[in-house]
C-alpha cells in the first residue's frame, strides 16, 4: 500500500544556479567568501532534494505532480537531473513537468528513456530538451495530455508517440518543428485538443494528425511557419477552431458540421471557405480578404450564427447583416477600411459594440438592446450630427457604455445640445470609461454633458484608469425621480424630447466616490461643487449625499 505525496515543485534556476550565474558576471566585485557561501548553498540545496527523492522512492511513496525548472550550467548538472527524474519516475509520478534552459552547458538536455516508458504518467510537459526519432520504444500508456516546448521532431517521433500514447486527449506544441518525412498515416482515437503555437510544420503532417483525429474538438493554430493550405474534411465532433497570425497561410477550407465557435485572425490575403460549418454559432473575423459578396453569402448560409466579430476586413464597402439568430454583434472600424456604410437588420440582437475613429451612416431595425458600447480611438473625430444619431440607434439599450481615452472627449459642444434631440432618453444606466479625469476638466462640465446624452439614467457610472490595483476606480450615481410628466409648456432643456428631463423630476441623488480623487481640500471642493450643481438645476431634488469608501472596496461592475 502506497501513500500520496500530492505536489513537488523544485525551481533550481531561482535558488541556485541563477545566482551563481550573476556571480559569474560579477565575480570581480564579489568576495570569493560570499562566492563559496553560494556554493555552499547550493550544494547543500541538491544533496536535500537527492535524500528527499530518494527516500520517496524507497517507501514507494506515490508522488501525484513532479516540476522541475533547471539550467544547464555545467556536465555534472545533467547526471544529478537524471537521478532526480529515476528517483520520481520510480515513485510513479502522474504528472511530470521538466523545464531546461541552456545555461553555460550549452545544449539540449537528453531526455532519459525512463520518462518514455513511464506507464504511470498521465500528463507530461517538456521544454528545452532532446526528443528525437532516434530514441528507443515508447510506452506512456496513461498519458493523456503531452505538452512540448522548444523541441524539434519530426513525423516518425510523432509516429512513436501515438503508438506508444493511445490515451492521449491533449496535445500541445509551441517553438517546435514538425515535418512530414514518411507517408505513414497516424492515428490518435482519443485526441480532442491540438494547440502550434510557433510551430514550423508543412501541410502534411497536420493533415496527417487532423485526419488520424476522429474525435477532435479543439484546434488552435497560432503564428505558424510553412503553414500554407488547411483543408479539413469529416470533423464531425469538431467544436472549436482558431487560426491567428499564420503568416503562410493561403486557403481555409472547413467541413465540420458542428462547429460551434470559429475565430481566424489573419494579416495577409487568404483564401476562406466556410459553407460547410452550417451549425456556426460563434463566428471572429479579421482577414484583408473578406468582401461584401463574402459576408453575404456566408452569413446565409449560416442560420444559427448568435455572435459575430468582425474587424480589419478592409475591403468591406457596405457591410449589411441580415439575421434573425444573432444576438451579439462586435465591429471594429479603422482608417484603412473601405467602409462606406452599415445596414443591420438583427431584430434579436442583445450585444452590440461599435469601435473607431468615427461612424458611418448606420441604419438599422429597432434595437432593444441589452448592452451596447461605443468606443472612440485616438485620433477622435469632433462631435457632430452623425455621432448623436449613431447614440440614438442604441436609445433602448439597457446599459449603454461610452469609451474614450480622455474624459475631454465626451463633452458635447453646446451648439449640438441645443439643435438636436438628446439621443439616449431611454437608457438607464450609462457607463463612461476612461483614463484619468484630465488636469483643467471640471466634473461638473463632464456631468453636464452625460447627463444630455442620457437625461434620465437611474445609475450612472464614471470608471476611471488608476495607478494602482484594482487598475479602474468607479464613480457611481444613483438617481430617484417622480414619475415624469409634462406639464404645460416644454422648457427650452426638453423642446425636443417626448418626456421632461432630469430637471424637472430629479427627487435624489447619491454619489458613491471609492476613490479620493486628490487631496482633503480638492476633494471637498469637488463635492461641494457637485452638489450646487445639482440643487441649482433641479427643480423638485429633497435629498443629495456623497458617500466616500476605501479604495479597497472596490467591486467589480
Amino acid at each position: 500500500m502506497s501513500t500520496s505525496i500530492p505536489v513537488l515543485e523544485l525551481n533550481t534556476t531561482s535558488f541556485g544556479s541563477t545566482s551563481w550565474r550573476e556571480v559569474g558576471k560579477k565575480k570581480r566585485n564579489i568576495p570569493r567568501q560570499q562566492r563559496l557561501d553560494i556554493q555552499r548553498k547550493n550544494t547543500d540545496f541538491y544533496n536535500f532534494v537527492d535524500k528527499t527523492l530518494q527516500s520517496l522512492s524507497k517507501k514507494r511513496l506515490h508522488v501525484k505532480k513532479f516540476t522541475l525548472t533547471d539550467s544547464l550550467d555545467k556536465r555534472k548538472s545533467v547526471s544529478r537531473i537524471d537521478r532526480w527524474i529515476s528517483f520520481v519516475i520510480e515513485s510513479d509520478v502522474e504528472e511530470l513537468s521538466l523545464n531546461f534552459d541552456q545555461g553555460w552547458y550549452c545544449r539540449k538536455y537528453q531526455l532519459p528513456q525512463c520518462v518514455l516508458v513511464a506507464k504511470s504518467i498521465i500528463a507530461l510537459t517538456l521544454c528545452q530538451c532532446k526528443l528525437e526519432s532516434s530514441c528507443g520504444d515508447i510506452n506512456l500508456s496513461s498519458l493523456k495530455k503531452l505538452s512540448l516546448c522548444d523541441i524539434i521532431g519530426d513525423d516518425r517521433i510523432i509516429q512513436k508517440l501515438v503508438v506508444g500514447s493511445p490515451l492521449i486527449e491533449d496535445m500541445r506544441f509551441t517553438n517546435c518543428t514538425l515535418e512530414s518525412t514518411s507517408g505513414c498515416d497516424m492515428n490518435f482515437p482519443a485526441l480532442k485538443t491540438l494547440s502550434l503555437c510557433k510551430v514550423h510544420a508543412d501541410d502534411q503532417i497536420i493533415q496527417k494528425i487532423v485526419a488520424g483525429s476522429p474525435v477532435i474538438e479543439d484546434m488552435s493554430f497560432t503564428s505558424c511557419h510553412g503553414l500554407k493550405s488547411i483543408k479539413f474534411e469529416g470533423l464531425t465532433k469538431a467544436m472549436s477552431i482558431e487560426l491567428t497570425y499564420n503568416g503562410d497561410l493561403e486557403r481555409v477550407e472547413l467541413e465540420a458540421p458542428n462547429l460551434y465557435s470559429l475565430y481566424i485572425n489573419q494579416k495577409k490575403q487568404c483564401e476562406i471557405n466556410l459553407v460547410s460549418c452550417s451549425n456556426l454559432k460563434m463566428l471572429a473575423l479579421s482577414a484583408p480578404s473578406i468582401t461584401d459578396k463574402w459576408l453575404h453569402d456566408h452569413l446565409s448560409q449560416l442560420p444559427l450564427i448568435e455572435y459575430l466579430d468582425i474587424h480589419g476586413c478592409h475591403k468591406l464597402e457596405r457591410l449589411k447583416i441580415s439575421s434573425n439568430s444573432l444576438k451579439t454583434f462586435y465591429m471594429m472600424y479603422s482608417k484603412k477600411d473601405e467602409l462606406v456604410e452599415i445596414d443591420i437588420d438583427t431584430p434579436n440582437l442583445r450585444n452590440f459594440a461599435y469601435c473607431g475613429h468615427t461612424v458611418k451612416p448606420f441604419s438599422s431595425t429597432n434595437m432593444a438592446l441589452s448592452k451596447a458600447i461605443y468606443q472612440m480611438v485616438q485620433p477622435i473625430a469632433p462631435w457632430n450630427v452623425e455621432k448623436i444619431e449613431f447614440l440614438a440607434k442604441l436609445n433602448n439599450s439597457k446599459l449603454l457604455t461610452l469609451v474614450t481615452q480622455l474624459a475631454k472627449d465626451m463633452v458635447i459642444p453646446q451648439q449640438l445640445r441645443e439643435t438636436l434631440p438628446s439621443p439616449s432618453y431611454n437608457v438607464k444606466q450609462l457607463k463612461l470609461q476612461t483614463g484619468n479625469l484630465v488636469i483643467g476638466l471640471d466634473i461638473v462640465e463632464l456631468m453636464d454633458s452625460l447627463l444630455w446624452i442620457a437625461p434620465l439614467p437611474e445609475i450612472l457610472l464614471i470608471a476611471l484608469s488608476i495607478d494602482m490595483e484594482p487598475w479602474m476606480d468607479t464613480i457611481c450615481f444613483k438617481f430617484s425621480y417622480e414619475k415624469p410628466i409634462l406639464k404645460g409648456k416644454k422648457s427650452s432643456c426638453c423642446k425636443f424630447l417626448p418626456i421632461p428631463c432630469w430637471r424637472h423630476c430629479l427627487k435624489s441623488v447619491m454619489i458613491e466616490n471609492f476613490r479620493v480623487l486628490g487631496d482633503e481640500e480638492t476633494l471637498k471642493a469637488k463635492e461641494a461643487s457637485l452638489e450646487k450643481y445639482f440643487k441649482e438645476n433641479a427643480e423638485i431634488l429633497e435629498t443629495f449625499q456623497f458617500l466616500r469608501s476605501d479604495i479597497s472596496a472596490l467591486k467589480d461592475l
